[in-house]
């Protein structure tokens, strides 16, 4: 359960995803665990992503708070989670995208290993779909922190975890700093994780991460 001192917040982050975004909401709303904040941020789509959220949305009746945000121009990913951590008012920050689907016990999960390890970051497992939804090559295991916490190998890596399944304390952010433009947002927060000797793998499957789709 839940801390009543860490506010958590679900944050699903959405662009031109018409064909999945139904999914990946569902499985932002379904999730099992204590009530929550879930944010759905739409990067100023220019189809009819933000449309499908605010249908699926309006249907809703269940215990989590939702807020929808679509900006007013597009961001980019790196500014947009600028965006988000002034949005959302969780302590932690459980990412997701627009493409990809929770499975309804990831929330849960990663709550119990911020409540038990007090770590910065936590990422798990995946089952991982192509874009026609046949099962893909699992590529992001050979990815360095699924293997070692050895931190010159992380400065040296060009893959550390599988950014979409991951979670962050809202402090690792903080203390650092924005990311720079042009920078990839899973190897930066990644580094000062394991800078800090403070992430956690969950050793389960708790997406379903499509291959292929980029923002």
């Amino acid at each position: 359960m839940s801390s009543a001192n860490t506010l958590y917040s679900f944050v699903l982050l959405t662009y031109n995803q018409e064909k999945f975004v139904a999914e990946a909401v569902r499985g932002a709303l379904t999730q099992q665990c204590p009530p929550i904040e879930i944010l759905i941020s739409d990067d100023c789509s220019c189809d009819a992503t933000f449309n499908i959220i605010q249908e699926i949305a309006a249907e809703y009746n269940g215990p989590h708070k939702i807020i929808l945000n679509r900006n007013n121009k597009n961001l980019g990913l790196v500014r947009h989670i600028d965006r988000i951590h002034e949005l959302a008012s969780g302590d932690v920050i459980i990412g997701a995208a627009g493409d990809d689907v929770s499975r309804p016990n990831r929330c849960q999960k990663v709550i119990d290993c911020f409540e038990s390890e007090h770590p910065l970051l936590v990422f798990s497992h995946a089952d991982v779909l192509d874009l026609n939804g046949e099962p893909g090559a699992r590529d992001y295991q050979s990815a360095t922190l699924y293997k070692t916490k050895n931190i010159i190998k992380a400065a040296r890596s060009a893959a550390l975890y599988l950014g979409a399944t991951a979670a962050w304390h809202r402090s690792l952010y903080k203390k650092y700093g924005p990311i720079e433009e042009g920078a990839y947002e899973d190897l930066v927060l990644g580094f000062r994780a394991a800078l800090e000797g403070r992430f956690c793998i969950l050793p389960e499957d708790l997406i379903i991460y499509r291959l292929g789709f980029d923002f």
